[in-house]
């Protein structure tokens, strides 16, 4: 949908959307862990920090030196 308003930056649309999927996940995960002390692999640990919060967070500033 991000590429109907974001037209001919693929990249920007697709780094924006999982972005914000992964964040949202990260919350997700942290809210889960705080409330249900839910420690389950899948939950918390390397999934957590990696590919729900270092990841988008390494696209945004691979998008942003690339459009630089």
């Amino acid at each position: 949908m991000l590429c109907f308003w974001v037209r001919g930056d693929f990249w920007s649309a697709t780094v924006i959307a999982f972005a914000v999927f992964g964040i949202g996940a990260a919350y997700g995960h942290i809210r889960d862990i705080r409330l249900s002390h839910n420690y389950a692999p899948g939950n918390a640990g390397p999934i957590l920090y990696i590919s729900d919060i270092l990841l988008p967070l390494q696209l945004i500033v691979l998008l942003v030196a690339y459009r630089v």
